[in-house]
C-alpha cells in the first residue's frame, strides 16, 4: 500500500491471534487442515450417502460412495480502506473493516455447512399439519425429542441442536422443552442461515468434517481510480457430511425449502 508509514502485515497479525470466532462451522465440525494438494479423498462412514458443497452459494452434491474426493473452494471479502485512512494510519478504522471482512468470510462457511446439513440429513421427521409462520406448539417438543431418540436408537450422542431466532423465541417460552434439553446436555444453537420451518438434530463428532486447504489469509490491492486501498480477505474450505446417519432434520411438508 502506498503509505510508507503503513504495514498491513503488522495489523493482520495483531488480529488474527485475538480474532474470537463466533460461527457455527468451526464450533459443531472437526476441522481438517490439508497438508498438501488441492483436492483430498476422504472415506464416508455412512452406508446410505455422502454430502458435500461442490462451490460456494451453490446446492450441495448427494453422493452414494465408500469414498469422496473433494476441493476446498474459496470464500472471500473484501475490506476497503480510504487513501487518507492508510496515509494517517487510521489503525482502529483499518482494523474494524478487517474484522467485519473476516465475519463476512465465516458468515459465508455457516451458510454452505447449514445447506450441508440439511441436505445430508439421514432421517427427516416432517410435520404435515397446518402451517402458519412457526411451528405448532405440540410438535416442536415432541419432534425435537423423537429425532433425539432416533440417534440414541443409533449409539450415537446429540450434542446439538440447530434452529432459526423465530424457533429459538418459541423453544425459550416452553421451560418444560428446555428442562429436557439440559438433561440431555444438549447445545441450542441459534443460526439466521436456518429456514424457519426446519431444525437440525445432529451429532456433531459423528457427523462430518470441515476440511481446510487455506486458513484465512489476506491479498493486498489498490485502486487509484476510486482512491480505495484494501485486501481480499480469503480461505479455501470443504463441509462435508461423512454419516448421515448422525443428521435429523425436522421440516414442515408444506415449506420445505426449494433445495431439498
Amino acid at each position: 500500500m502506498t503509505s510508507t508509514n503503513f504495514d498491513y502485515t503488522t495489523i493482520w497479525k495483531e488480529i488474527i491471534p485475538g480474532f474470537v470466532y463466533d460461527g457455527i462451522a468451526r464450533k459443531i465440525l472437526q476441522v481438517l487442515p490439508m497438508n498438501s494438494g488441492t483436492h483430498l479423498e476422504v472415506g464416508i462412514i455412512s452406508p446410505t450417502k455422502a454430502c458435500y458443497v461442490p462451490a460456494h452459494g451453490e446446492t450441495p452434491i448427494v453422493i452414494s460412495s465408500s469414498k469422496v474426493t473433494v476441493s476446498p473452494f474459496k470464500i472471500s471479502e473484501k475490506a476497503q480502506f480510504s487513501d487518507e485512512a492508510v496515509e494517517d494510519c487510521q489503525i482502529p478504522k483499518i482494523k474494524q473493516e478487517t474484522l467485519k471482512a473476516i465475519d463476512g468470510i465465516y458468515m459465508q462457511e455457516d451458510y454452505d455447512v447449514i445447506r450441508t446439513f440439511l441436505v445430508g440429513a439421514g432421517d427427516e421427521i416432517i410435520f404435515y399439519g397446518d402451517f402458519s409462520g412457526d411451528f405448532p406448539q405440540p410438535m416442536l417438543g415432541e419432534d425435537i425429542i423423537s429425532a433425539i431418540k432416533l440417534l440414541e436408537s443409533r449409539f450415537l450422542k446429540p450434542t446439538h441442536i440447530l434452529v432459526s431466532p423465530d424457533i429459538a423465541e418459541e423453544m425459550r417460552r416452553r421451560k418444560e422443552l428446555e428442562e429436557k434439553l439440559i438433561a440431555f446436555a444438549i447445545e441450542v444453537i441459534v443460526t439466521p442461515h436456518l429456514p424457519s420451518t426446519c431444525i437440525i438434530v445432529l451429532d456433531a463428532k459423528a457427523a462430518g468434517l470441515l476440511i481446510v486447504r487455506e486458513e484465512i489469509n489476506y491479498i493486498e490491492y489498490t485502486r487509484p481510480q476510486s482512491g480505495l486501498l484494501g485486501v481480499t480477505i480469503y480461505e479455501r474450505v470443504s463441509p462435508i457430511i461423512t454419516n448421515s446417519e448422525a443428521i435429523v432434520r425436522i421440516c414442515n411438508a408444506s415449506a420445505t425449502p426449494e433445495f431439498l
